[in-house]
């Protein structure tokens, strides 16, 4: 694990910086992430536009009742279906609670 008083200018680099943090207090888990594009290439800014767009309709299928696995099924197959290329780019936060 690269804690952030191990890092050196040398380590970073300019583009996707994709920050992760955990916490346990008691018998609650949460976990927060966040992307940070620095000096994005116009791929990267098309990529990250597009990935918006699929969160969004994320949001539009969360509904009281659903199950949260049918959700990221039906983003993923949304995925896979405009931007097959970028399946595998989905980071491991995605889909957390499902």
């Amino acid at each position: 694990m690269l804690m952030m008083n191990d890092v050196d200018k040398s380590v970073l680099e300019f583009g996707a910086i994709v920050v992760c943090l955990g916490v346990r207090y008691k018998n609650y888990c949460s976990n927060i992430c966040r992307t940070f594009l620095v000096n994005p290439s116009d791929k990267m800014q098309k990529n990250y536009e597009f990935l918006l767009t699929a969160y969004e309709k994320l949001i539009e299928k969360l509904k009281a009742g659903r199950r949260l696995s049918s959700v990221y099924e039906e983003v993923v197959a949304y995925v896979t279906e405009h931007r097959k290329d970028l399946v595998d780019k989905l980071t491991k936060s995605f889909g957390y609670g499902l």
